[in-house]
């Protein structure tokens, strides 16, 4: 366990989990000001599934080409460049207007896209052997931890200073991370190659895709992973305006259940990450993990305004748990099943299938809220038949490898 410790390991860790935890907040936080900001960007709160939309539809495209950008500029000026797109997003929201709302959207979801595969490209790199789920479920702990700090931080801030000075935090972390990005020893010193001409770009494109459904075990994990993801993130999209609008707690108590989703995610992605392809397969966890976001969405549709608060916490850091600590292992077993040296090229390929259903799914909510008059029974009805369809198709995968 001290090869963990050295500094080849920890300083680009280190690095990824700070830039990552900050590309989180941004996007994340959107979904925290939203119901504060609506009003001053001209649109209803609803309308922060068609934002979320937007940062992923942005972000396939962007994830698709880590690998060229990872060429073109090595893994620290692939995360300098994210901190320049996270900090332009929020000085775009702060602008208060449709239009700028929407570009923040687009740029935060060009910072979003590279964010795993280039990390995911770090690690394979640096991971001790007999280690590698673990570390990837540490990173992984970042967003989450970006989660919880926009719950925690930007509420107060809001009732403080008003929502556009607390989004501030924002610009100011990602000027601090550009800066220092050159410490974290994130590149072996080979990454950067010539580019090819723009029929080599559209080629290494489709391998990416077709890497990312090569085989039975990749492909139930790829396509399992945008259901799930889906699943997930409109949740996360939806769950402060839901508690808010069905007024089942307070500006401040729903801020706190959104920082509980995500710290408990964190604490569930050590634990599945210690356990993983040491004790229990990562597959088989990822099976329990979808398993259980979908009970946890059956108990948060069914929240009363009977229940004592206590319970609210319990259901929703159950759902974190499950349904926000699978991340990690997810690209863990992407990377395990992908060829030698093609990590970030299968797991670009893989996420860009996750943020279609990032996409879709906030998408189809909003809408459906439109619909049906903020009907929120039926959001839960769709995010839990994503779940229900994810633990189908992980299972279907894992036999595959026995």
């Amino acid at each position: 366990m001290h090869v963990l410790f050295s500094r080849r390991v920890l300083s680009p860790l280190a690095s990824i989990i700070f830039m990552q935890g900050a590309i989180v907040m941004s996007s994340y936080g959107i979904t925290v000001v939203v119901p504060d900001a609506a009003g001053d960007i001209g649109i209803p709160p609803e309308w922060v599934g068609y934002l979320f939309a937007i940062v992923y539809g942005t972000a396939s495209f962007s994830g698709i080409i880590s690998g060229r950008i990872i060429s073109a500029w090595g893994a620290t000026g692939a995360f300098r460049a994210m901190m320049l797109a996270i900090a332009l997003g929020a000085f775009a929201l702060i602008g208060a207007s449709p239009f700028l709302a929407f570009l923040s959207a687009a740029l935060i979801g060009l910072a979003t896209g590279p964010m795993n595969p280039v990390g995911s490209h770090v690690l394979a790199r640096i991971s001790p052997t007999g280690w590698s789920a673990f570390l990837f479920s540490v990173k992984q702990c970042a967003t989450p931890a970006g989660g919880a700090l926009a719950g925690l931080i930007f509420p107060p801030l809001v009732a403080l200073w008003g929502w556009q000075v607390a989004f501030m935090v924002m610009p100011i972390a990602a000027i601090l991370f550009f800066v220092c990005a050159g410490l974290g020893r994130l590149d072996g010193g080979d990454e950067v190659k010539p580019l090819g001409r723009e029929r080599e770009k559209q080629s290494y494109i489709m391998e990416s895709l077709r890497l990312s459904l090569a085989g039975r075990q990749v492909a139930a994990v790829s396509i399992a992973g945008m259901l799930f993801a889906g699943s997930q993130c409109a949740l996360i999209a939806f769950l402060v305006v839901y508690l808010r609008q069905t007024e089942l707690m307070t500006a401040a108590q729903a801020g706190l259940a959104f920082s509980v989703f995500h710290v408990s995610g964190v604490v569930a992605r050590l634990v599945f990450g210690w356990f993983a392809e040491r004790r229990i397969s990562s597959a088989a966890i990822l099976v329990f993990a979808a398993s259980g976001m979908a009970t946890g969405l059956v108990a948060i549709a069914n929240f009363s305004p009977n229940w004592p608060i206590w319970m609210f916490y319990v259901a929703i850091a159950f759902t974190g748990c499950t349904g926000n600590g699978w991340v990690g292992l997810l690209f863990a077993e992407l990377s395990r099943l992908a060829p030698e040296g093609r990590a970030a090229d299968v797991t670009g390929g893989a996420q860009v299938f996750m943020y279609a259903g990032v996409f879709v799914a906030p998408l189809a909510c909003s809408t459906a809220l439109d619909l049906t008059d903020s009907n929120y029974s039926v959001v839960f009805i769709i995010l839990t038949v994503l779940a229900v369809g994810s633990v189908i198709l992980l299972e279907w995968g894992r036999r595959a490898g026995h």
